[in-house]
């Protein structure tokens, strides 16, 4: 009998006598009740004694039966054994030892235990709100307001809107933090809505919080963090400086939390109610005023603070930088009017520089620059610095890390050999001054209008503004790692990733190496994280800058050629993808040889292209040409082999050579087993290959063990998210079916079909995105 036909029988005998257990138990359910009393008495078991004889009788049959269909079990679970994952499949050993494998399989049978789509256990609580501001006041009004908007309607989404510097994000932070105080909400989560790229990184640092565990597709794994708020209404999420509308539509939960937005922007009707934010009125700024400023010398009267409110327009922004330079340099309100009227020229020609920046808050920034320049050129530096990052969270860790090796516009003002302390003494000048919010030991916030007046006055004081992007450019690209693909890179990308993002938008469409560098890493680490779309587009602008600075058959071209042909590879555009490869090998030939493992490697992407067309002989034409490249340079265990070898499998086997794709599998598993250890993420492919292989052979037992053995190695590196768990769970399926196990078989495809449809929203986000 073939094993497949022994394992049916098994399966078979086992349902049987599950069935009979029921009869049996049945039985005895109704034997016991006539007993109680519990139903009508039938006139044939009238006596007694027989009655309690067949109760006893069932209850002997029952047990008997528990212990057949525990011998039946064993016997299955001892047939039914996987086999060795670490052996080829029917030619493995007889005693090759079985533990490890039972440790791959172990995630299947927990499969039972997975939720589909978000797995979200229960509510716990959780915040990543900023630091509250202590110097917070007035607002009363607008706080009410929220608060009847919040208590009126479950799922409340308000826009707070209004000129910038006004104070919506402060608003925004206090309610949330008295919220979170009172305990209203269980969950509030500020989002930095600036860009996509931030809003899709904070939410998907949510996902823990969820019981959502965080794969490699940040979009897959934000859009589960919105589908799993949905069905919850204990939370509040912030969107902060929203560009409008579209940007954050698609990222608004809705369901019975609340979301709050701050915006600039006004039109917010059918996704928020809007709520228009203003200046302070005038007593909330003479208040304020004086409460900052009355410990300094005589000149703190009512007139004056009333004088220097008008002046300032009430805005927030520009009273809470006055009050900040008065506690700074002990002036009083009388003093501080003087200083501003004699500044105020400059702070208009300024707001002619700088768009939708108020004059007031202008003009307090320039009392504050002027300061600095004279005092403390170093820290207005780091000003400038920070002034082209991503203004939300910037890592002070930059500057001392790469900026030192860096030549800068005006390196004489910033000492490089700086020292931490002395960092520390010049992030600490500009916090003392309001010009940047401390977040951590390691991170500051910035303002957006205070960086885009330091970025503006650049031009004002003589400098060129480019000057300092590209240097930023290079502090930032410097601070990446060399391959920003690999997932041990993306801790690091991830915090590095919005600060890229906001240089290259400084850099404009004007070709530098330092955009070029950056568009290059980003793209990279955006292919990596599952986010293809992005990645192409990055990596196009990157292959026109590195065409424009160093010709059409450059190092770097081909680099960038190679990346954007495995981009539009994965995105199904094939004829792109051979475009590129086949661009990128030429290039790396005609620089280095035949002869050569860079040549080698881009040939096998080559390859892998022509395999996935369905041109399977020139793919292995191809791929056979590479592994002798790879041999004679680098040694048969090179790990190029495994890549290349894996790839030549599937060829072969696609070409109708089932053994010999097996046969290079395998040495592709062994070579990275060697390389990289037995759990090594670069192993899933070539073991869900030799699963195929194996089931088609009709070794269930051991193609079963592989694909179980990709499915943990995936979830243990990318989470349980990754776009590669679809198909293995599918495959993992099918041989389940194929083994008889319907059940798990169906559990399985479950899981399969929940990770499609997320994946399937994610995509249709990503068009309207496009679009």
């Amino acid at each position: 009998m073939t094993p497949r036909a022994s394992q049916t029988m098994r399966h078979l005998i086992r349902s049987g006598l599950v069935a009979v257990v029921a009869v049996w138990v049945a039985a005895l359910a109704i034997a016991t009740n006539i007993a109680t009393e519990l139903l009508p008495q039938w006139p044939w078991l009238e006596n007694r004694v027989v009655m309690w004889a067949l109760v006893a009788l069932l209850t002997a049959g029952t047990a008997t039966l528990g212990v057949l269909q525990h011998r039946q079990s064993a016997e299955v679970t001892s047939g039914d054994r996987p086999t060795n994952p670490m052996a080829g499949g029917p030619d493995e050993t007889p005693n090759a030892p079985v533990a490890h494998a039972h440790n791959y399989l172990a995630p299947v049978t927990q499969l039972y235990q997975h939720s589909f789509g978000a797995r979200i256990t229960e509510s716990v609580p959780a915040s990543n709100l900023p630091p509250r501001n202590p110097h917070f006041t007035g607002r009363e009004d607008a706080i009410a307001r929220l608060n009847r908007l919040v208590s009126g309607k479950r799922g409340a989404a308000i826009a707070l809107h209004g000129m910038g510097g006004a104070g919506k994000s402060q608003i925004a932070l206090e309610f949330a933090h008295r919220a979170r105080t009172d305990d209203h909400y269980q969950i509030t989560w500020w989002v930095r809505a600036e860009s996509e790229l931030t809003m899709v990184e904070d939410l998907t640092r949510l996902a823990s919080a969820l019981g959502i565990s965080a794969g490699s597709d940040l979009y897959t794994t934000a859009n589960d963090v919105v589908i799993a708020l949905r069905s919850m209404s204990d939370w509040l999420i912030v969107l902060d400086n929203a560009s409008d509308a579209t940007t954050v539509r698609n990222w608004v939960p809705g369901g019975s939390g609340d979301t709050l937005i701050t915006s600039r922007t006004r039109p917010w009707i059918g996704l928020a109610n809007g709520l228009n934010v203003g200046p302070f009125d005038r007593l909330e700024s003479v208040a304020y005023l004086i409460n900052s400023s009355s410990e300094f010398a005589a000149g703190n009267d009512q007139t004056s603070a009333e004088m220097l409110a008008e002046e300032l327009g009430d805005l927030p922004l520009a009273l809470t930088e006055a009050a900040t330079y008065m506690e700074a340099h002990r002036l009083s309100l009388s003093g501080y009017l003087h200083l501003f009227r004699r500044t105020e020229a400059q702070g208009s020609r300024l707001t002619e520089l700088a768009v939708d920046y108020p004059r007031t808050v202008a003009t307090t920034w320039l009392i504050h620059h002027a300061t600095l320049a004279e005092q403390q050129p170093g820290a207005l530096t780091l000003l400038r610095l920070f002034a082209f990052l991503d203004p939300d969270e910037i890592p002070t860790w930059l500057i001392t890390d790469q900026a030192l090796a860096l030549k800068g516009p005006i390196g004489r003002e910033l000492a490089w050999n700086i020292s931490e302390s002395e960092l520390e003494e010049l992030v600490g000048s500009l916090a003392r001054l309001n010009l940047v919010t401390r977040l951590d030991d390691s991170h500051v916030g910035m303002h957006r209008l205070v960086a885009e007046a330091t970025r503006s006055q650049l031009t004002s004081d003589g400098m060129n503004a480019l000057d300092w992007v590209h240097w930023v450019a290079r502090i930032v690209a410097a601070s990446m790692p060399d391959d920003t693909w690999g997932h041990e890179s993306w801790p690091v990308m991830t915090e590095l990733a919005p600060h890229a993002a906001k240089v290259l938008e400084h850099c404009g469409t004007l070709p530098t190496p330092e955009a070029g560098e950056l568009l290059t890493k980003l793209g990279a680490y955006l292919a990596g994280r599952g986010d293809t779309t992005a990645a192409r587009n990055c990596l196009r602008k990157a292959l026109t800058f590195v065409r424009s600075l160093e010709g059409p058959y450059s190092m770097r071209v081909a680099d960038v050629a190679s990346l954007l042909g495995n981009a539009e590879d994965d995105l199904g555009n094939m004829e792109a993808a051979l475009n590129y490869l086949e661009l990128s090998l030429l290039i790396t030939e005609e620089l280095f040889g035949t002869d050569n493992l860079t040549t080698a490697f881009r040939a096998g992407h080559l390859g892998r292209t022509l395999y996935r067309v369905g041109d399977f002989e020139t793919s292995q034409a191809v791929l056979e040409l590479s592994l002798g490249i790879t041999a004679k340079q680098a040694g048969e265990m090179h790990p190029m082999n495994a890549f290349l070898l894996s790839i030549l499998g599937r060829a072969l086997s696609k070409g109708g050579s089932p053994v010999n794709a097996r046969s290079a599998l395998d040495r592709a598993r062994i070579i990275l087993e060697e390389a990289f250890g037995p759990d090594a993420p670069q192993l899933t492919s070539v073991l869900a290959g030799l699963s195929r292989l194996q089931r088609d052979a009709g070794d269930l037992r051991a193609a079963r063990n592989g694909i179980a053995r990709a499915i943990s190695i995936t979830e243990n590196t990318y989470g349980p998210d990754h776009p590669n768990l679809e198909s293995y769970l599918r495959q993992l399926s099918e041989i389940e079916t194929d083994m008889g196990e319907l059940h798990r078989a169906a559990v399985i495809a479950q899981r399969a079909d929940a990770l499609h449809d997320a994946f399937r929203s994610a995509r249709w986000a990503e068009r309207l995105r496009d679009s």
